[in-house]
């Protein structure tokens, strides 16, 4: 009863367009009633109220569903795009795409926040933005939601170079791309030559994109990946270091190992600028599930998603920790993070974030039940205090653990990379391929890269 009343509460409260809690509130009439479907743009109405209780109308709004198994749940993500540019979240760009997201797999509903958290404090320069709000549609409350902005190439968001559209024959093809490491091969992909890497072309467009940009970037991308694989790959010029910005993608790595993301190898955004041979990793994007909340990895406050993510591009790291030079970098870079403090600043996020949309999640759990399974959540608790303590505890345990873990691999770092000729040869001791999986049939090994773990010790093979 109490639930009922206190929800009873708000929906009147959504009539006049004021906050419901101390966050702002944004409030979304559908035009002739329709219903919210992925992907279909439905015209809506927006009333913006910020934090000190000023109003902002945007009409002529188009509005959709979004996500890919996050639209099954039943608390939906949304996209908006707005017909006028807005500055909705202060300090950031105006710009006429938002995204609502849901986080309704993360019952602390800050792990995506905590990801740019992480993200800011390194040299990633492009780290998404985060508000929380209260969500009202058609008079309905619908919880609390992160406001965030899509990532495309944009000023203040993927900040490069655009491709002309439509392009023109003497358009420079060297960017800027936005791609994305996609397992879920959603959109325009292409597939690695010899890691089976799914990569989706996000811009240009599938619309807009023409063939010599495509065999452009997929050139670029082939490229990276076959001097990674190559015999000279730790060398510093005809290795893959000059087709990579090695400091961000050691960051890029930290982040991934830092989080816990069990997704980084499966989903991950990469971009190229124009006039940059480089590939650039990030921006860091998805971390519901992240920080120890897949049931599917079990607990993984000591584990290395280099060693368990999901993902072909899992074949890449496993790679890059061959090389001497990038394991010393990332224990260095790593030492140098917990020394400015990235742990306690993602411990004071949480607790300066839970605090402030204290009084909204208890209205969103109201609606949609705090100890009920959504997605994968590992564990279960009935109060939202307790998933907070679990996720500052597994930060402070798996950071201590990668302290060492990224120690001992750069100790064992050229010892286990020895390379050898792929021969038409039995070999006796067990092999395994890049993602771990054992190969019965070693005596007509395929082309690629495999490790034969014999004499103690362990070999490349070609």
């Amino acid at each position: 009863m109490a639930a009922a009343f206190l929800l009873t509460a708000v929906t009147a409260q959504a009539q006049e367009h004021r906050r419901i809690t101390s966050l702002p509130t944004i409030y979304i009439e559908v035009y002739y009633g329709h219903n919210i479907i992925k992907d279909l743009y439905r015209i809506a109405r927006m009333w913006y109220v910020d934090e000190s209780d000023n109003v902002v109308f945007a009409d002529s709004l188009m509005m959709a569903g979004r996500g890919n198994s996050t639209w099954s749940f039943d608390k939906k993500p949304y996209k908006l795009r707005l017909k006028r540019p807005l500055a909705m979240i202060p300090g950031k760009a105006e710009s006429r795409r938002w995204l609502l997201l849901a986080n309704a797999a993360d019952k602390t509903m800050l792990r995506n926040a905590l990801a740019s958290v992480a993200g800011e404090q390194t040299s990633l320069p492009f780290n998404p933005s985060y508000r929380f709000v209260d969500f009202v549609i058609n008079g309905e409350y619908q919880g609390t939601y992160q406001l965030t902005e899509a990532i495309e190439i944009a000023p203040g968001r993927v900040d490069i170079t655009p491709q002309r559209i439509p392009p023109r024959p003497d358009d420079d093809l060297s960017g800027g791309y936005l791609l994305e490491i996609d397992g879920t091969q959603d959109g325009n992909c292409f597939v690695t030559d010899r890691c089976h890497v799914p990569i989706r072309i996000h811009e240009p467009d599938d619309d807009n994109i023409n063939m010599a940009q495509q065999t452009y970037i997929s050139h670029v991308v082939n490229e990276f990946e076959r001097r990674l694989t190559d015999d000279d790959f730790c060398d510093r010029t005809a290795g893959y270091r000059p087709l990579t910005d090695t400091l961000q993608l050691a960051d890029w790595y930290i982040c991934q190992e830092l989080t816990g993301n069990g997704d980084a190898f499966h989903n991950a955004f990469l971009y190229k600028e124009q006039g940059d041979d480089r590939l650039h990793f990030g921006p860091l994007w998805d971390y519901d599930i992240a920080f120890g909340n897949d049931y599917r990895l079990g607990d993984t406050t000591h584990e290395l998603m280099a060693d368990i993510g999901y993902g072909a591009a899992r074949q890449w790291i496993v790679r890059l920790w061959q090389d001497p030079w990038f394991a010393q970098l990332v224990n260095r870079r790593y030492s140098e993070l917990l020394e400015q403090g990235i742990v306690e600043r993602l411990t004071t996020a949480i607790d300066s974030l839970a605090a402030a949309i204290d009084a909204s999640q208890q209205l969103n759990y109201a609606l949609w039940g705090i100890d009920e399974p959504v997605y994968l959540e590992r564990v279960l608790h009935t109060t939202y205090s307790a998933y907070v303590d679990d996720l500052k505890e597994y930060i402070a345990q798996h950071a201590l653990f990668l302290k060492e873990a990224f120690l001992q691999r750069q100790e064992s770092a050229g010892t286990n990379g020895i390379a050898m000729t792929r021969r038409q040869t039995d070999y006796p001791a067990p092999v395994v391929d890049l993602t771990g999986r054992r190969v019965n049939d070693t005596k007509n090994l395929l082309r690629g890269v495999y490790i034969y773990m014999g004499k103690g010790r362990k070999y490349m093979i070609r």
